[in-house]
């Protein structure tokens, strides 16, 4: 089950533990002006624990919704966190939705069809929490397009 919200005010949940709240902590301690110098395009890498957590920064424009597709993961938690811009990500249960790829094995990834499904926007300082379960579609605009600056922790289940 998808989670979302400030990520001040989901820290202060405390139901998170391990890599986790790890990775919840990571994108908090970060200097919030990281990526504002990064131009459009714009994509590195931070590997926290080899293999099971690291960090993924973007900038990019956000798309219309007709260019919408799900994605999931099996071994991975998202952890999609916006800096600057706003976008919606649209969630739905994985089961009975119908595949248009394969499951990549090296990277962790296959997609879906879209179809109408619950959403939420996401503005800076938003945290959404993607499960395995959640196949989620996201970068889609709010109103018009525009610049998203955006951190996905992607975080390894279990051991």
């Amino acid at each position: 089950m998808a989670y979302y919200g400030r990520l001040r005010e989901v820290l202060k949940q405390n139901i998170f533990k391990g890599r986790l709240k790890t990775g919840l902590r990571f994108l908090s301690d970060m200097d919030s002006g990281f990526l504002f110098d990064k131009p459009e395009g714009y994509s590195g890498k931070t590997v926290l624990k080899k293999g099971s957590l690291f960090a993924v920064h973007q900038v990019y424009r956000s798309k219309p919704l007709v260019q919408a597709r799900f994605e999931s993961h099996r071994i991975y938690i998202d952890l999609q966190y916006v800096w600057e811009g706003s976008e919606i990500i649209a969630v739905a249960s994985r089961d009975g939705l119908k595949r248009i790829s394969g499951y990549d094995w090296k990277k962790d990834i296959e997609f879906f069809e879209y179809k109408r499904a619950s959403a939420f926007i996401m503005e800076p300082g938003m945290v959404a929490i993607l499960f395995p379960e959640d196949a989620h579609a996201s970068a889609f605009s709010f109103k018009k397009r525009g610049l998203i600056r955006k951190t996905v922790v992607t975080v390894r289940i279990g051991d």
